[in-house]
This record gives structure tokens, sequence and C-alpha cells, in this order.
């Protein structure tokens, strides 16, 4: 899982672990089961990031939900429809679904000299 967790490092180019959840607003001097920062530029940072999708209870048919910061507070109903959906091109039943494309990466093992100057920390897990 180690040298699964470093690939994703280097394929998503994660350079500092703490620069990188710093800026969705934990902080490195609260343990890492503390929950983020509430402040708003956080909030809106966490939920930019992570993409939206509904099912249409009328056709079945997945719809991207895009981030939009004017429609932050938007509470989603339980019987979401497709006309719900604030992107023009996908706000019709009769539109197509919308394709989810999931990444794949191949695992390359770095040597020890690579990683160490990568600076990517090394997690080991007791036995």
């Amino acid at each position: 899982m180690n040298e699964h967790l470093q690939q994703y490092w280097r394929d998503m180019k994660i350079n500092n672990l703490t620069e990188f959840w710093s800026r969705y607003g934990y902080s490195p001097s609260k343990p890492w089961t503390d929950l983020p920062s509430n402040k708003s530029k956080y909030a809106k940072i966490r939920r930019g990031k992570v993409q939206m999708e509904m099912q249409c209870d009328a056709c079945l048919k997945w719809r991207k939900i895009p981030f939009s910061t004017k429609n932050f507070d938007y509470k989603f109903t339980d019987d979401w429809t497709c006309n719900l959906n604030w992107d023009p091109a996908r706000n019709m039943c009769s539109k197509p679904e919308q394709v989810v494309v999931v990444a794949t990466a191949h695992l390359t093992k770095p040597t020890p000299a690579e990683n160490r100057r990568s600076g990517l920390v090394r997690i080991s897990f007791a036995e």
C-alpha cells in the first residue's frame, strides 16, 4: 500500500504533503484525526475539488454537477431530476449520460535515491 500511495503522490505531482494538506485547511500542528478548518476559503477549496455526481430519478442517468461558488450552499433534494442541473448541456433527460473516466496508472518502484530526492515521506505500518 505504501508504494501505491507514493506512486499516487508522484502521479499527482504532490511534493510537499504538509503544504498540500494546509491548502485544504488541515493543520500540521494538530493530529491527523482532527477535522479541517471550517473557514469558508478552505471549505470552498475542498468542495471545488470533489466531483459531484447525481442520478436523475426520472431517467436514471448520472450527471456531473459543475462546481460554482454561487451554488456553494445549495442543498440537493432526495428527488433530484436532470432539469435541476445548472449545466445547460446536461439539464434534460433527453441528453446523453456523461461517461465517467477513471484515471489509471502503473506502479513503478523508484530507487531509494529517487525517494530521497523526491522528499516523499516513507510510511511504514506496524505488523
